[in-house]
Parts: C-alpha cells; sequence; structure tokens
C-alpha cells in the first residue's frame, strides 16, 4: 500500500511539473520570438534633430570622420546579426535605402512592431528625419513572408491638424516595453510617448498600461522606456 501510495505520488508529481514546464513553454514563446527584422545601415550616424532632447547622443566627431563611423556601424551590425543566427535566430536583414538620408535607420523598432496573430503596428514619430524610415516595401516584404491580417496605422497622429489636437507621438517599443506573457505595457511619459497613444495602443492589443515619468540630468531630454527597463521570463 506504500508503494502505491508513492507510485501514485511520484506520477501526481510528474504530471504537475509537466504542466508547468508546458506553461512556462508557452509564457516563454509568448515573451521571445524566434525571428527578428533588422534594418542594414547606409548612412549611420549623428542625428542632430534628435540630439536636442537625448541624453544618450553624442556628436559623431568624436568616433572619427562619417565614413569611419558608418564602417563601424556595419561591422557591428553584421557581427551582431552573425550572433543571433549562430544562437538560433532568424534574421530578416533589410537593407537601409541612401535616400533621403535615415541617420537612424538601424533602429526600426520606433516605427513598427509585430504582434500575434499577424498584426503590423506603424508609429507616430517625432523627429520629421526619421518618418521616412517607415517604407512601404518593408512592410510588403513581412506580407509576403509571414501571414500578416492586419496593419495598425497609428502614423497619422504625427501629423494631426491643429483643430484635431495637434501631433503626437508614439515611438513604438523605444517608448513601450512589453511584458507579452502577463499582458503589461510599461512606458515613460514623454514628448515622444503620449499617454493617450499609450492607452489606445493597449486597448488595440489587450495589454494594461503602466505610464510613468522618468528623469534624466536635462530637463529637456525625453526618456525613451527601453534604455531602461526590459521584460523577460521568470
Amino acid at each position: 500500500t506504500h508503494t502505491h501510495t508513492m507510485s501514485a505520488f511520484l506520477l501526481h508529481a510528474i504530471r504537475g511539473a509537466r504542466r508547468f514546464l508546458r506553461t512556462v513553454a508557452r509564457e516563454e514563446s509568448r515573451q521571445f520570438t524566434s525571428t527578428v527584422m533588422m534594418v542594414r545601415p547606409t548612412r549611420f550616424a549623428h542625428n542632430e534633430q534628435t540630439a536636442v532632447d537625448n541624453y544618450y547622443q553624442v556628436q559623431g566627431h568624436q568616433f572619427g570622420e562619417a565614413a569611419s563611423v558608418q564602417a563601424q556601424a556595419l561591422a557591428q551590425f553584421d557581427n551582431f546579426v552573425q550572433t543571433l543566427q549562430a544562437h538560433g535566430v532568424q534574421v530578416v536583414v533589410v537593407e537601409d535605402t541612401l535616400e533621403p538620408p535615415k541617420p537612424d535607420s538601424i533602429f526600426p523598432n520606433n516605427w513598427i512592431s509585430t504582434h500575434s496573430p499577424g498584426t503590423i503596428c506603424l508609429f507616430p514619430m517625432r523627429a520629421e528625419n526619421r518618418r521616412a524610415e517607415r517604407r512601404t516595401d518593408i512592410v510588403n516584404l513581412l506580407r509576403r513572408r509571414y501571414e500578416v491580417s492586419k496593419v495598425q496605422d497609428y502614423s497619422w497622429y504625427e501629423t494631426r491638424s491643429e483643430r484635431e489636437g495637434g501631433p503626437i507621438f508614439l515611438e513604438g517599443t523605444g517608448s513601450m516595453v512589453l511584458d507579452r506573457a502577463a499582458r503589461y505595457c510599461f512606458a515613460a511619459l514623454s514628448a515622444r510617448t503620449e499617454e493617450h497613444l499609450v492607452r489606445l495602443f493597449c486597448a488595440d492589443h489587450g495589454l494594461t498600461p503602466v505610464c510613468f515619468h522618468a528623469f534624466q540630468p536635462r530637463p529637456q531630454d525625453q526618456h525613451q522606456t527601453e534604455t531602461s527597463a526590459a521584460a523577460a521570463a521568470a
């Protein structure tokens, strides 16, 4: 009887452990991705339009001439792609276009994000020279390769008329850190991250917004949530 009791206990424990591991696997699959899209820069440089309110940007001349800075960016980009691929991550590499100049094209997460079960979101950008990064051909590439059921375009808010309330911005997963497993969205509010748009995005995607204020040494700086927070699976 004691043996039967122990056997039943072990069987119950094993089943419980399997259920737990399946749950963890599901949560991790929701939190992490096996595929990323990266934009290979052609004219990476110091962006004067974003530097006025970005504490982490420094003048490019500290790293050499423009050609040298671009070469360094390409070398680091290519190395990062190889590192991701070596660890089993599929990488969709998109080449940047030479014109118009897009010094921040290497950061596409500010203008585009993807969501299960097949939604692409496009976001409004504060810096005018970053708006050219939003490329229809990239969206069409993703449509061809993957099952895209919807393109949700919030970008029109960047040119909203004064009569409608004026332009407001939400710079993708630079503005927001998403806990896709627990369904939370963390956002440090700033001129680049408008609370109304955070709440609208969360309502559209079934997320609970957690909005807060963060501060930089310089009062004019706009804090990007991604620089201080990340979501992970326990």
